[in-house]
């Protein structure tokens, strides 16, 4: 079961949002907006959503008792003296086929709990059945307010089903009864009734039809009457077992977290702390990725004095230190860009009365460290290995929405790129072993956006954000949230917003690490390299070895010329075949002394290019794409189309998506891809 959207209503800045998760895509979802556009807020929001205790809210010195204080706290500002209303989330979920089973088999057993009698025979017909249990249901979670003042809980679930579905199934089970009933009751008569049966079964024969009929009516009847009661209970506990396969949510508002200094792994059940509960569930998680049983292996032997096992014992704990220091860090590594020496991971356990502790350190020699003693980013990294991966890898099969907000601010910015293909790890983990995992981050920094994943970005803006004066403005605070698609479509003349995401595509654009060793194209600016590069990379999937780097404008090449022409760098330059692109080529050819096949115009690619720029390669029905990608009005402003055609394709390069163009469009990318490759040959004889 996994999430598929988010209805939030009247929670603080918001007064009606919605967050739709699908298109799934890769199940990581960005959340991008500025500082105080209402990130962690929409965060926030959702986590109201969940009900189910893990210890993480009090290692984040946050509560998971919704108090009379926590609940006002969701109360809008500019309503805080007298809200009266409700506050609600209401998500819809996917239910999937294995979810579906699970559901039967919770009907089963409750059944049976409350029906002892109805073992052999109650799983046969709840299988057969074939309730059409839905395909998504929607529960609202919720309070109410009078003047500020919170009254009651909302806790529903939308159960779409056709109430003569269950009826029917209801009725046969209530038909099964009395029939075991009449069984059980012929069974206890005693033989001889049989021939006063016989004796009185002429008198039987002459009983009226009548009486018959309205015998079968109240039987009928009160089969009906019992098929309902018994539907109100099959009703309302497929509601309860829906509820119980509804996804964790674990959110991470930091992942510098409060840590027990030391780790008990055989607490006594009713005195153990969420923290330690949590901790101690991690470490056997760890355990299991290596196919070890920590109770058996370690707990039990530390507290069978009878035996000498601490070769054993000890053995089974350096298993577990070294699963901890590969894992992490081998991806730590990663982050960071170096490969680690002598670093290790120790755990070690110890017998305290009756408790088997367990404590981390990182042993770098000859040094020990508490974690706490690390730096802040390793922290946060470790404490993230810790409670993703090792969520998702557990042996506990539960479907999880992480929610984790700003995430890596303690590391710098091309650690934070690095982090995301970590992200892409706990998803493929999860994969692996058939867990519904998603992810909803939030970020204000470009290094933290994935081009491939803006078809499942979200914009969050603020309208008490001055995003042109001093910051917070003393007015209502209205939190909004769009798709990244709609926002950008909605907001045409404001890229505030989502200049992350531009200026992501922007350092894609405009880096030269890509270019090392490559012969360079010059084109006239962004809106070109976008174009090219995408025909050429997604649409023809072309295998030509050469990078593209955008000058400005037509003229504006002469300094990208002397720096390629410094570095010996082979080169050719691609031009408009307008009068700034003819007039700019001559100057390249008579005043730089350019090699005549090495400075083109359009018309160079293409006979039906001349007298155009780039957007001459697009036909009408190419237009209509972007058009409908963005659902663009027909009448837009002048432009507006020349922007959405640039953000169309750096857009869809980053991600890689194939779209269908039309033949001319194609032919023209084939004949660009072509006629630049056999330039560099020309160059290279030259």
């Amino acid at each position: 079961m996994r999430f598929i959207k988010f209805e939030i209503k009247n929670f603080r800045g918001i007064e009606e949002v919605t967050i739709n998760l699908e298109p799934a895509g890769a199940n990581i979802f960005t959340l991008i907006g500025l500082n105080e556009s209402g990130k962690t807020t929409v965060l926030d929001a959702i986590n109201m959503f969940n009900d189910k205790e893990s210890g993480l809210e009090e290692t984040q010195n946050r509560t998971s008792k919704k108090t009379k204080k926590t609940l006002k706290s969701y109360i809008p500002k500019h309503e805080i003296s007298e809200f009266t209303g409700d506050i609600t989330v209401k998500a819809t979920l996917r239910i999937n086929d294995d979810d579906k089973n699970k559901i039967i088999e919770k009907l089963i057993e409750k059944l049976i709990e409350e029906n002892g009698d109805c073992e052999s025979w109650i799983g046969e017909i709840m299988n057969s059945a074939n309730i059409p249990i839905p395909e998504t249901v929607t529960i609202e979670k919720g309070y109410s307010y009078n003047a500020s003042d919170p009254k009651g809980e909302i806790d529903n679930v939308d159960l779409e089903i056709e109430e003569a579905d269950i009826l029917e199934t209801s009725r046969k089970i209530v038909m099964k009864f009395l029939q075991e009933a009449e069984e059980k009751l012929v069974e206890e008569e005693d033989e001889e009734s049989e021939e006063d049966e016989e004796s009185e079964e002429d008198e039987e024969d002459e009983e009226s039809e009548e009486d018959e009929e309205s015998e079968e009516d109240e039987e009928s009847e009160e089969i009906t009457k019992q098929a309902r009661l018994g539907y109100q209970t099959l009703h309302n506990e497929m509601k309860n077992a829906i509820k119980e396969l509804v996804p964790q949510i674990k959110y991470f508002s930091t992942f510098l977290f409060e840590r027990p200094d030391e780790i008990i792994l055989n607490p006594k059940e009713q005195n153990e702390s969420n923290i330690n509960k949590l901790y101690r569930e991690i470490i056997e998680n760890v355990a299991y990725a290596i196919n070890c049983d920590i109770e058996a292996l370690v707990v039990n032997r530390m507290c069978n004095t009878d035996e000498n096992n601490q070769e054993e014992i000890d053995a089974t704990i350096d298993k577990l230190s070294l699963e901890l220091t590969e894992t992490f860090f081998s991806a730590w590594g990663k982050i960071i860009g170096t490969e680690n020496s002598k670093r290790e991971i120790e755990i070690k356990c110890s017998k305290n009365d009756e408790d088997v502790c367990a404590k981390i350190s990182i042993v770098s020699p000859p040094q020990k460290y508490r974690l706490n003693e690390m730096s802040l980013g390793f922290q946060w990294f470790f404490s993230y290995i810790l409670f993703t991966y090792y969520q998702v890898t557990g042996s506990v099969d539960e479907p999880i929405l992480f929610l984790i907000d700003e995430p890596a601010a303690n590391l710098h910015s091309s650690a934070q790129t690095k982090l995301l293909s970590s992200f892409q790890k706990v998803i493929e983990e999860a994969d692996k072993s058939r867990n519904e995992v998603q992810i909803i981050y939030s970020t204000h920094s470009h290094h933290l956006i994935e081009p491939k994943w803006l078809e499942q970005a979200f914009i969050a803006s603020n309208s008490a954000v001055d995003l042109e004066g001093s910051g917070i403005q003393v007015k209502k605070e209205v939190i909004k949230i769009e798709s990244y698609k709609n926002f950008v479509n909605q907001s045409r003349n404001d890229a505030t917003h989502f200049q992350p995401v531009l200026d992501k595509l922007e350092v894609k654009a405009s880096s030269l690490e890509i270019v090392q060793g490559k012969p360079i194209l010059l084109v006239e600016g962004k809106n070109d390299y976008f174009m090219f590069d995408y025909g050429r990379k997604v649409l023809l999937n072309s295998q030509s070895d050469f990078a593209i780097i955008p000058a400005r404008g037509a003229a504006g090449m002469p300094d990208l010329i002397g720096i390629l022409r410094a570095w010996a760098v082979d080169f050719v330059i691609l031009l408009d075949d307008d009068k700034p692109g003819r007039e700019a080529k001559e100057v390249y050819l008579d005043e730089w002394g350019l090699p005549k096949g090495t400075v083109l115009t359009l018309k160079d690619i293409s006979d039906d290019l001349s007298k155009k720029k780039a957007e001459g390669f697009l036909e009408k029905s190419d237009i209509t794409v972007i058009e409908k990608y963005f659902d663009m009005n027909k009448k837009h402003k002048r432009g507006e189309l020349k922007k959405k055609i640039s953000m169309f394709f750096s857009g869809e390069l980053a991600a890689e998506k194939k779209h269908t163009f039309s033949k001319e469009f194609t032919d023209r990318i084939k004949d660009f891809d072509d006629v630049i490759s056999e330039a560099f040959k020309v160059h290279k004889k030259e």
